[in-house]
């Protein structure tokens, strides 16, 4: 349903940005104002599926910080040893 709103969206955006340039004189002016639409729409359709996208999931497959550090040894190099 929500990419059905941002279709929705972004055929308005087209059609302002297409509206904006059949009244326009300038070709250049046309081409940046569907370019500019084109662009705007590009980057809407970035965040939406960004905000959209289910966050990954924490006990999946991957290796996280604590893994590795916990998976040295004792010479396993890194700070903290002080004594002799």
């Amino acid at each position: 349903m929500s990419w059905l709103i941002l279709c929705g969206a972004s055929a308005r955006v087209m059609a302002t940005a297409f509206f904006v340039a059949l009244r326009t004189s300038d070709v250049t002016s046309a081409g940046m104002t569907v370019l500019f639409g084109v662009i705007l729409v590009g980057i809407a359709a970035a965040l939406f599926s960004a905000i959209l996208s289910p966050l990954p999931d924490s006990t999946g497959p991957g290796h996280g910080m604590g893994i590795e550090i916990a998976s040295r040894g004792p010479d396993g190099g890194g700070g903290g040893d002080c004594g002799g």
